[in-house]
């Protein structure tokens, strides 16, 4: 796409708008997890897409029936977060590379908080108009855990004292009204 250089002005919104259309893949399937929210974590990909974690492999359907019962199972909460984002595009298809990081505070809030970064490796696809992922690698880069007495202020400000907060579609960024 890199219309950008020869200031052909339409081509340069084109890719623009692909750009944010990838963008917002990304953060709705983080978004997803932490809410818990199917609907948003399938819409992030082509429901033929390609999923390889290091502790799961299938597809979004797939993906969505195992990753919800294990975190309603095991967290109390989640927090991923995205940073940074790079697309190489080729023609109709995109090459991302994100950085994300992610918290994850068990049930139990006497064990530690699971914190984790790595990248997602993916292929998008611009299918009907819609570009989703028709491929995803996710590669860990570090884990670790946060003690109990280090992470209980910050994790009682996330998930605790504000009100609002759920992992479910009553949660307050759901709402319209604020």
């Amino acid at each position: 796409m890199s219309s950008t250089i020869n200031g052909d002005s339409a081509a340069a919104l084109s890719e623009l708008l692909a750009r944010q259309a990838i963008y917002h893949c990304v953060v709705s399937f983080g978004r997803g997890m932490d809410r818990l929210d199917p609907d948003l974590i399938l819409a992030a990909f082509h429901p033929d897409a390609d999923i390889n974690y290091p502790m799961f492999a299938g597809t979004p359907q797939e993906m969505v029936d195992w990753a919800i019962p294990a975190h309603r199972a095991g967290y109390r909460g989640t927090s991923h977060t995205v940073t940074n984002h790079f697309v190489d595009f080729r023609g109709d298809s995109a090459y991302a590379e994100t950085l994300v990081a992610s918290y994850m505070q068990p049930l139990d809030v006497e064990q530690p908080v699971g914190v984790y970064g790595g990248r997602y490796i993916d292929r998008f696809e611009l299918r009907d108009g819609r570009w989703a992922i028709s491929k995803r690698q996710m590669v860990i880069t570090y884990t670790g855990v946060l003690p109990p007495q280090v992470h209980d202020d910050f994790w009682q400000i996330l998930f605790s004292n504000a009100e609002g907060v759920s992992r479910d579609r009553s949660d307050l960024s759901y709402r319209r009204d604020v």
